[in-house]
């Protein structure tokens, strides 16, 4: 093998025998070129045309034009003066990405669009500028035949996006953010208008009241901080991640989900009022899901009954703090749902309420690995038990618990302090988890070293029904 040494000496060689100070980099295909200046800002790559034809041609050909770090002052005049070089040179053709940042006026941004689609035959749009007014999208951007990425993203007053038929027939990437939809608050997304739409991404939609996605060729949909929507519904054949986060109107009385997608294997679904409807299908292909809602009460116990069967296929699922504790505090409630994930290996929980997690050791799930993350509000408690009363409390459960212990090979507890409560719940587990392979412990944030040395000289005096068992501490 060439040793270090060796390859710098034959590259100092290499450099003797080049006396002639040929240049190799002019040399290199037009594509590597292109690749390499595109990590420079681009008034430095404009400024390699006076180099040479050789350059000059690099430059008028570049595919992909980032004018994000242009200077406001001079933003406009900078790329109305690149686009008319292209054109008189016949390369906008070649133009692959066009990314635009800054405040502009929307007479402007109107002008730049349509030139970009029309003129340039761009394949990945990207705006992310502040605007005077709300911009209304060209229609000319529905019925290009190039555009394959669209990122759009209006700070200030927002834009309008009008939903035609036998639109975007090409695109396969749409992000979308700050969306105004007060004049057409029902939106449908179907076949005729996104055949080809493979990734799409919504987030502060004012005024979306109603939204319906039929994309067939979807495969992944992630949907954001839309807080007037009412109706969601989604039938995607191919859908496999689906993410909807602080989402839906609290207010609403005839709010609703529907979901039917067969493929779907991740499901995110955080910070979302309570729909007073929800019909889950065909989830059978679900892997994670992970559910968090903005507030849970009782009233709310038949819309996620039914949103929590529908995710009954899934293998892992993580629950926050309001949803389990919800569970816990409504037996008839969660033994249904429990019976339901007849697949589940995995279960991660947050809550404050360590007790509490005796109604999920009583239940009838057979799982494999158990993440427990103890969340800052169980502060107030944590030192108010002693550890005699704490562990008959656990010594009670142990007999009801068993089916459900004795199936654990994997444990991780977040969150841990010194508190006597937490010590009892590590003991229980520790002493009746027949097949037990790992307990991962962590501190709870912002503790040091030494109180994790404590835990740990504290937690490894605990008898282990396992003998295999690895104990980890970080």
């Amino acid at each position: 093998m060439e040793t270090r040494s060796a390859k710098r000496k034959k590259l100092l060689d290499h450099v003797d025998d080049n006396e002639s100070g040929e240049d190799y980099l002019t040399d290199l295909p037009d594509a590597i070129l292109h690749y390499i200046l595109f990590l420079l800002p681009i008034k430095n790559i404009a400024q390699t045309c006076v180099l040479s034809k050789r350059w000059r041609h690099i430059w008028y050909s570049f595919p992909d034009l980032d004018f994000t770090t242009v200077r406001q002052k001079e933003g406009m005049k900078f790329i109305n003066d690149v686009l008319s070089i292209r054109e008189k040179q016949h390369c906008c053709s070649d133009i692959r990405v066009l990314r635009v940042g800054g405040s502009f006026v929307c007479s402007q941004l109107n002008s730049l669009i349509r030139r970009a689609v029309k003129s340039c035959n761009v394949q990945h749009l990207e705006i992310d500028v502040v605007t005077n007014e709300c911009f209304n999208l060209p229609r000319s951007v529905a019925r290009s035949d190039s555009l394959r990425i669209l990122k759009m993203k209006l700070l200030g007053q927002g834009f309008r996006l009008s939903i035609v038929r036998d639109g975007f027939q090409t695109l396969e990437t749409l992000s979308l953010s700050n969306v105004v939809f007060n004049e057409h608050p029902n939106v449908v997304m179907d076949p005729l208008s996104f055949p080809s739409l493979r990734k799409l991404s919504m987030e502060k939609c004012r005024g979306l009241r109603h939204l319906r996605v039929y994309c067939q060729t979807l495969v992944k949909f992630s949907l954001s901080e839309c807080s007037e929507l009412d109706n969601l519904e989604i039938s995607c054949a191919k859908l496999e991640k689906l993410s909807v986060s602080r989402c839906f109107n609290s207010a609403s009385s005839r709010s609703s989900v529907k979901i039917d997608a067969l493929k779907l294997d991740r499901i995110m679904w955080k910070g979302n009022a309570i729909t007073d409807h929800s019909s889950l299908h065909n989830l059978r292909s679900l892997q994670k899901a992970s559910v968090c809602f903005e507030s849970v009460t009782a009233a709310h116990l038949t819309s996620m009954s039914k949103f929590f069967i529908g995710l009954s296929q899934s293998k892992c699922l993580k629950l926050e703090t309001p949803c389990f504790e919800l569970l816990s505090k409504n037996k008839h409630f969660a033994g249904v749902i429990y019976e339901a994930f007849v697949n589940l290996k995995s279960l991660e929980l947050h809550t404050s309420k360590i007790q509490e997690l005796a109604s999920l050791f009583r239940s009838s799930l057979s799982l494999h690995k158990l993440i427990i993350s103890i969340t800052s509000d169980s502060k107030s408690d944590r030192n108010l038990s002693s550890s005699s009363s704490d562990e008959r409390y656990w010594k009670s459960q142990s007999q009801a618990s068993k089916p459900f212990l004795h199936e654990l090979k994997s444990v991780t507890l977040h969150g841990i302090s010194e508190s006597e409560r937490e010590f009892s719940l590590v003991k229980f587990l520790l002493g009746n988890t027949r097949v037990l392979q790992e307990m991962v412990i962590s501190c709870a944030a912002g503790r040091g070293c030494r109180r994790l040395e404590r835990i740990e000289s504290r937690v490894m005096q605990f008898y282990r029904a396992s003998f295999d068992a690895k104990i980890v501490f970080h």
